[in-house]
């Protein structure tokens, strides 16, 4: 995979800011072995109290039998090509609050969709793939090494960022806030389970009933392994729970370097259709760590805006 950056006045006018950006940017790039190349724009913002960041991935609705059928048809031969078989031949249930509806599509980052090998996708929707928004008025380390004390990592920020860009996303952060609609569930959504109905084996990840309903405690599973999933009320809903258990973890504590993927992080992304090359997997801190901090010093949250293409994806 290669990122290339496509940076604002502001961030361009930081050399320091450039570097880290491009050291995460090459992070993921030497964990990811998809022949796929991205481009983010991002640059410096004004944004609300509490958030560092905000991540906008470009997003095309498409059907889930031609998702389905992409990430069967890029995993032949694979480890995961299992688990893509195992998705059901029509797309499968999801619980939804009342006043709320599944619409016929399903949405995908274009960045996902690149890597499961959908054809033109630049052409038919430009060549931008997510934009990034640091927020101004924080105080940032750039140091490759370490972190400076009582600062945010910059790094760090950026690979989580671009994390969402790769597909972290669901469709609950479209329904907390609101009292009806229709919602897009996400390809990530397909791994969204309710703690009452995690699957156990891959039958059972088939046929089991996924949750969009931020009332209920819900898991990631690929129906061997579970990770706990931000509801959406506390925090987002396109992030693990607030419990260190990866680097998709919504909140951040300052003087904190993180840049290793652990085996969750490993598990979702490789569940999504990304191929993962090597790379050293760190083992998050118990979650108590988080708790010696201030949580006030300690959080932010990577908010989406999604933009919703009605066309299907080649």
């Amino acid at each position: 995979m290669v990122i290339t950056l496509s940076a604002g006045s502001t961030l361009l006018a930081s050399s320091d800011a450039m570097a880290a950006f491009d050291r995460a940017a090459s992070r993921w790039e030497e964990l990811i072995a998809n022949n796929t190349n991205i481009v983010i724009q991002a640059d410096f913002g004004a944004l609300s109290g509490g958030i560092l960041a905000t991540s906008y991935p470009t997003q095309v609705a498409t059907t889930y039998s031609e998702l389905r059928t992409l990430l069967i048809s890029s995993s032949a031969g694979e480890p995961d090509s299992a688990l893509f078989n195992a998705l059901p031949e029509s797309r499968p249930d999801f619980a939804l609050p009342p006043g709320f509806t599944a619409s016929n599509y399903m949405n995908a980052t274009k960045a996902n969709l690149k890597a499961l090998g959908a054809a033109n996708l630049d052409q038919l929707y430009g060549p931008w793939d997510g934009s990034i928004t640091f927020g101004t008025g924080y105080s940032y380390s750039y140091l490759a090494n370490g972190v400076e004390p009582g600062k945010y990592d910059f790094e760090s920020i950026v690979f989580h960022e671009i994390g969402h860009t790769l597909g972290f996303m669901s469709a609950v952060d479209k329904i907390v806030g609101r009292s009806s609609g229709s919602v897009d569930p996400t390809l990530f959504d397909l791994f969204r389970f309710p703690s009452t109905g995690i699957p156990d084996t891959l039958s059972e990840f088939g046929t089991s009933s996924r949750s969009l309903k931020p009332t209920d405690s819900t898991y990631w599973s690929d129906g061997a392994s579970s990770y706990a999933l931000s509801s959406g009320i506390s925090y987002q809903a396109s992030h693990w729970a607030s419990s260190a258990i990866g680097i998709m973890d919504p909140t951040v504590s300052q003087g904190v370097k993180e840049l290793y993927l652990t085996t969750a992080d490993r598990s979702a992304f490789s569940s999504m259709g990304w191929d993962l090359s090597g790379g050293e997997v760190h083992h998050a801190p118990e979650p108590a760590t988080l708790f010696m901090l201030p949580l006030g010093a300690s959080l932010f949250l990577a908010a989406r805006r999604v933009r919703q293409k009605r066309s299907r994806a080649a």
